[in-house]
């Protein structure tokens, strides 16, 4: 008879749900405003943390708000969350890597994050593969500052 080698348990990640980032639409339905008022309220620092997840090159951006900060300006108050605190509402665990379909869910993208390795603002640190566990690997750093540079607001 054999016995089973006792194997350390893989390192659970302390789950909270992820909210994804709002869209212009949504926003612009939530707040009862229109798309331009929308950008107004961006421009003039009403509305705080808006990320641009589309290409640096496009005319068009493609806007994503963080959930907490629409509520804050929809309840009147101000948004006092620091980049830190963005950083865990999008990734809510403390681990050296995020993988491509947290990034999907985080900041609400539906097109492909190759884009962003070309363009060198995401980098790998394990590539993709097909199967259950076979999604692309970021390294939590290039995600931070991918974030940090393209803060609108």
């Amino acid at each position: 008879m054999t016995t089973m080698e006792h194997r350390p348990a893989r390192e659970a990640r302390e789950f909270r749900p992820v909210v994804p980032c709002y869209t212009m639409d949504l926003v612009a339905a939530l707040t009862g405003r229109t798309k331009d008022r929308v950008k107004h309220l961006i421009e003039s620092g009403e509305l705080c943390h808006v990320i641009n997840v589309g290409a640096l090159t496009a005319r068009a951006r493609e806007l994503r708000f963080l959930p907490d900060c629409v509520m804050a300006w929809v309840e009147k108050r101000k948004c006092t969350m620091r980049f830190d605190d963005v950083i865990s509402l999008l990734i809510p665990y403390a681990g050296p890597e995020v993988t491509g379909p947290e990034i999907y869910r985080c900041l609400n993208i539906t097109d492909d994050l190759s884009r962003y390795f070309r363009a060198g603002s995401l980098k790998v640190s394990k590539p993709g593969r097909t199967g259950r566990t076979g999604a692309a690997r970021i390294t939590r750093k290039s995600f931070c500052d991918f974030v940090q540079s393209r803060l609108v607001s």
